[in-house]
């Protein structure tokens, strides 16, 4: 497992803390490999986004559908990465007392379930602005977005667009190659629309003002993300 060095420091810290009965401390070492196998299984796909799209090549000028598989790999990246979260919410319902007091069951347990219980009972928990931040940022709200409409919804809007740019022969272009004699170089760009329940009412799809790269849009979510999970289940 690549995070293994990583999950050891973390399980050491959480439970040499503060005393745990045996049953709790079980719990906690099965949802923090479990957190971040997650991770892991995230960034297979998010691996995938990169290789597919790095790769592709310019075709005709014309139409096409989206290859599905491109749609499997984007869909697993939001699921997975999103399931972080809700794991995060199992760690954090094991490691502090406050809400194991409330005998939440764990078959209900999510992210979002968690930050509404330690609102309602007003939990003061060390937590608390770790958590805050996370789901404040934009990117936790547009992961949330594109989370939901994959899963529960619709694909995604994704455009694969392509142009040629001229430019004088013989120098290094923003990718690393060498224009042709003739000074032409095409380019691909996978662009992810900014709001997947947006509609702009020019072109009828949902909107790509933003021109978000596809694989380092995702790429910037993710380490945003995962830092601030880790932030969290290193705090005493």
């Amino acid at each position: 497992m690549k995070y293994k060095s990583q999950i050891e420091k973390v399980i050491k810290k959480l439970l040499s803390g503060h005393k745990q009965p045996k049953s709790k401390s079980r719990k906690i070492i099965i949802y923090i490999n479990g957190l971040y196998g997650k991770f892991e299984n995230a960034e297979y796909a998010l691996n995938k986004i990169k290789e597919i799209t790095q790769e592709s090549k310019p075709s005709g000028f014309y139409t096409q559908e989206i290859n599905p598989e491109v749609h499997f790999y984007v869909d697993s990246f939001f699921a997975f990465l999103y399931s972080c979260l809700d794991v995060l919410a199992q760690v954090l319902n094991q490691n502090y007392k406050d809400l194991n007091k409330l005998k939440l069951d764990e078959r209900q347990i999510s992210f979002k379930g968690i930050l509404h219980k330690i609102k309602k009972e007003n939990l003061k928990l060390p937590i608390n602005a770790e958590l805050k931040n996370i789901v404040s940022g934009n990117y936790f709200k547009n992961l949330d977005k594109y989370r939901n409409c994959s899963t529960h919804r619709h694909q995604i809007y994704i455009k694969k667009e392509q142009n040629t740019i001229s430019e004088t022969a013989g120098y290094i272009t923003s990718t690393g190659e060498y224009t042709t004699s003739a000074g032409e170089l095409p380019i691909v760009q996978w662009i992810i629309c900014d709001d997947p329940f947006g509609f702009d009412g020019e072109t009828k799809k949902p909107p790509i003002k933003q021109k978000r790269d596809l694989y380092k849009y995702s790429e910037q979510m993710y380490k945003n993300i995962k830092r601030k999970i880790d932030n969290i289940v290193n705090t005493p």
